[in-house]
């Protein structure tokens, strides 16, 4: 707080202190004012370096949301550095690309079904070796969690045949 009482004790006070000071003093004084330019430089460098990541992590979720295909931003090599989400994308996209490449899992045959829903679930599955082959279906829309509680989306089991 500033006020017109303290004004012209300021220049008085640090002038008493620099007439009075010690060389332990002095030398404090240097280390802190080494150490604050220090502090401000990495404050200041962080800040930038924030404010890089959210504007490549603003572009990587546009290009991202864009695209149809989850893998597309991987297969054209396009670089957001510095975006975090990107650095995990990529780990993922190079995962799964991997996965893709090395263990293809076939779909044997794809059919509707029943009920209302239009939707289509994969119903026979060739998995590679050593898993025996199975099919999967999806219940009716009665799922409900095992204790048969009600929620307002509901979780299906599925049942292997």
């Amino acid at each position: 707080m500033f006020s017109p009482f303290f004004a012209g004790i300021a220049p008085k006070a640090i002038g008493f202190a620099a007439k009075h000071l010690t060389p332990e003093g002095m030398a404090t004084i240097i280390v802190l004012l080494i150490v604050s330019i220090f502090s401000w430089t990495v404050i200041i460098t962080k800040g930038r370096q924030l404010r890089r990541a959210r504007k490549m992590a603003k572009r990587f979720f546009e290009a991202y949301r864009a695209s149809r295909d989850p893998l597309e931003l991987y297969r054209k090599k396009e670089e957001f550095d510095g975006a975090p989400a990107y650095e995990l994308y990529m780990t993922g996209a190079e995962e799964m690309d991997y996965h893709l490449k090395n263990n293809p899992v076939p779909v044997v045959q794809v059919k509707p079904v029943g009920g209302n829903d239009a939707a289509t679930f994969a119903q026979a599955i060739s998995w590679p070796a050593p898993f025996p082959r199975k099919s999967a279906t999806l219940p009716s829309s009665r799922c409900r969690w095992p204790w048969n509680g009600p929620l307002p989306w509901r979780p299906c089991r599925w049942s292997a045949a």
